[in-house]
């Protein structure tokens, strides 16, 4: 950690990669805001989660899918309930018109600023 102004820098040693395009339990897709993305990675159980990426003139932010954003119940598309131990789990299928309701239930989780080198 660095103090730089009135500006922490935290450095990071290692690169953590968010897609790997030779890995094929990833799948990136582009959405229709510039800047957006959502990369959908393949678990154990054999179905997808996903990360919501945007990408700012200065921000970065990685949103994840939540039920409790109160903007759109899940529950409400077509799905399979499953216990993981005693978490209950959703396995959706949406259609095309599905989606755009599905990416409002993403919040954000993490933010990064875009800073120029000098």
């Amino acid at each position: 950690v660095a103090l730089q102004e009135e500006q922490y820098l935290f450095l990071m040693p290692v690169k953590t990669y968010l897609f790997e395009s030779i890995n094929s339990s990833n799948k990136l897709y582009q959405l229709s805001g510039a800047g957006e993305y959502l990369v959908m990675t393949r678990e154990k159980n054999a179905y997808y989660s996903g990360l919501y990426l945007k990408f700012t003139a200065s921000t970065f932010q990685l949103l994840e899918l939540s039920l409790d954003a109160g903007k759109f119940d899940l529950r409400s598309i077509k799905n399979i309930q499953k216990l993981a131990g005693d978490i209950p789990t959703y396995i959706v299928d949406p259609d095309n018109a599905e989606w755009k309701n599905v990416l409002t239930a993403f919040v954000v989780y993490d933010q990064y600023k875009i800073a120029k080198d000098n």
